[in-house]
């Protein structure tokens, strides 16, 4: 297996499904003594309604997100007529408001 992404010392990741509303993608190894927390999808909710610097930096994240599963839909929205011309960003918010 390739990595995707190796991380050092202080460095943290994120399941991204959180905020696109897709399958749970991640896996992790660790080489070494790793110390992991988690945030339920509820307590994370709350904290994005009542942080919005927060909430507006991960959000930016998913735009440059890279996902074949999230591309595969944009592909399909893209192929209803009305919505060809939407530029990508706004296509993303509206697979993930309609993921939701």
């Amino acid at each position: 297996m390739t990595p995707i992404n190796e991380l050092k010392m202080g460095d943290y990741f994120g399941e991204m499904s959180l905020l696109t509303n897709l399958r749970r993608t991640a896996t992790i190894y660790s080489l070494a003594s790793t110390t992991c927390g988690y945030i339920e999808g509820e307590d994370f909710e709350i904290l994005m309604n009542h942080n919005a610097d927060l909430k507006a930096t991960l959000m930016k994240k998913i735009y440059s997100y890279k996902d074949n599963y999230m591309r595969f839909l944009i592909t399909m929205v893209k192929n209803v007529p009305q919505l060809r011309r939407m530029q990508t960003r706004s296509l993303r918010s509206l697979v993930h408001i309609l993921r939701n």
